[in-house]
């Protein structure tokens, strides 16, 4: 039996996971279409701020 569970967390944070490689996008295909969009946009921000922060080494 599943249960859901309504978690409010900040874009922030879901960036930091990403960078650390804990999450990915595929975590999270169960979400409704406009928070994919979301996680897609936090995930393409988190990659190019990675880049920038290793260009920058």
């Amino acid at each position: 039996m599943h249960k859901n569970i309504k978690l409010a967390v900040s874009e922030e944070l879901i960036a930091r996971l990403i960078r650390a490689g804990i999450l990915s996008v595929e975590d999270f295909q169960c979400l409704d279409s406009y928070s994919k969009q979301s996680m897609h946009r936090i995930y393409l921000k988190s990659l190019i701020n990675n880049f920038r922060t290793k260009k920058d080494l």
